[in-house]
């Protein structure tokens, strides 16, 4: 166990990557094995474990606080406007696709039924509380929160897009989960990381409050497309949805600072670290 917990003290991203891959893509395969890809989408939540698993293994292998690192998600009390921008940022993503045809001039539907409400809120707390929300603890409060130490914070939420967007290689082949393109699902993953990083960074570590705004980008969009796709739509390569995730990441680069994400220049603390 020494060598090991040495070799892990070198390279702890290493290390929780590495679990982090092999429960939910191990995972991934057993549920293929067992069901096809013919399964409720709810039975693929302990997919979304693999981020929270590697994070406790790789704290507890280097021998640091697992009970602290776990209670990072006590830091909730950051101000009700962190969870509206949270919120708001990402329904305007979900429905950028809908908003942008409908300036165009093309026809669209607002669904905003009691079904379909009740809909977006079993997918909201569904992912907070048993799925996709948890991942934060690896993504943000384990990663993120270690990288941006040593390297540029944007570069670093950048880098964990591209591997959050490898990650979830398994759930499109399976058909969990609605996903555009695979090129253009990775563009929106990148500028959504760089959004969830400053959201963490700028709390202070909050969390909770990067775990709320996770579920509610996976609230489905409330606004359809009834008309045909626009020929302005059509010929982009990437869709409205990616040039907004992208561009309000640029935007919050510029605004915040590339170093270290934050308007004070000051990064949150390790979770867990013993020092």
């Amino acid at each position: 166990m020494k060598p090991l917990k040495l070799a892990v003290s070198r390279c702890p991203i290493v290390m929780f990557l590495c679990v982090t891959f092999s429960f939910s893509w191990g995972f991934a395969g057993l549920l293929y094995g067992v069901t096809g890809n013919d399964v409720f989408f709810i039975v693929g939540a302990p997919f979304a474990w693999g981020p929270l698993v590697g994070g406790v293994v790789t704290v507890w292998l280097l021998d640091e606080n697992v009970r602290s690192w776990i209670g990072q998600i006590r830091n909730w009390r950051v101000g009700g406007v962190w969870y509206g921008i949270g919120i708001g940022v990402l329904l305007l993503r979900t429905d950028f696709n809908g908003i942008t045809a409908f300036l165009l001039g093309t026809e669209v539907t607002l669904e905003a039924s009691g079904w379909m409400l009740y809909t977006a809120l079993f997918n909201f707390f569904v992912t907070l509380i048993l799925a996709g929300a948890l991942e934060e603890f690896g993504w943000r409060g384990f990663a993120q929160a270690r990288l941006q130490q040593r390297y540029n914070a944007a570069l670093v939420t950048v880098f964990i897009g591209g591997i959050w967007a490898v990650w979830h290689a398994p759930l499109i082949l399976l058909g969990l989960g609605s996903f555009t393109t695979p090129f253009n699902y990775a563009l929106i993953l990148i500028g959504t990381s760089v959004f969830y990083g400053w959201l963490y960074n700028e709390t202070d570590g909050g969390l909770f409050v990067v775990m709320v705004a996770h579920a509610a980008g996976n609230m489905p969009a409330f606004i359809r497309v009834t008309g045909g796709t626009p020929h302005l739509l059509e010929s982009l390569p990437i869709t409205p949805t990616v040039l907004f995730s992208l561009t309000f990441a640029g935007v919050l680069i510029w605004y915040a600072g590339s170093e270290t994400l934050t308007r004070d220049g000051i990064l949150p603390d390790v979770p867990g670290h013993s020092g």
